[in-house]
């Protein structure tokens, strides 16, 4: 930097002759960093895009969980209120239907 600092019309010549090995050992040292930047720019952009993706994903499955989460809490009251429908029928109704059931199942066969 202090050759830059120090550069005028007049030592141009000298301080370019100064300048040109430091730019030698500098150039290819940049064009190393370039490139790996564009490597980790890719990587970077590459795990943002994968990471949007998961959390759509997870959003989703989300959403999907709770959807199923209230279907079964919807199926389990209704087999509650029907367990209690049935709990309350007579004892000798329930044994009437099955008798009737086996009836019709053999007239059934019968036929």
């Amino acid at each position: 930097m202090e050759l830059l600092s120090e550069l005028s019309p007049f030592n141009t010549k000298k301080t370019t002759e100064q300048l040109i090995p430091l730019l030698r050992r500098f150039l290819p040292r940049a064009e190393q960093f370039k490139t790996q930047v564009k490597k980790y720019d890719a990587a970077f952009k590459a795990l943002t895009s994968e990471n949007a993706q998961l959390k759509d994903d997870l959003k989703n499955a989300t959403a999907d969980t709770m959807e199923k989460r209230l279907q079964d809490a919807k199926l389990r009251a209704d087999y509650e209120n029907l367990s209690r429908l049935v709990n309350r029928i007579p004892p000798e109704i329930l044994k009437e239907a099955k008798r009737s059931k086996e009836r019709s199942k053999e007239h059934i066969l019968s036929d």
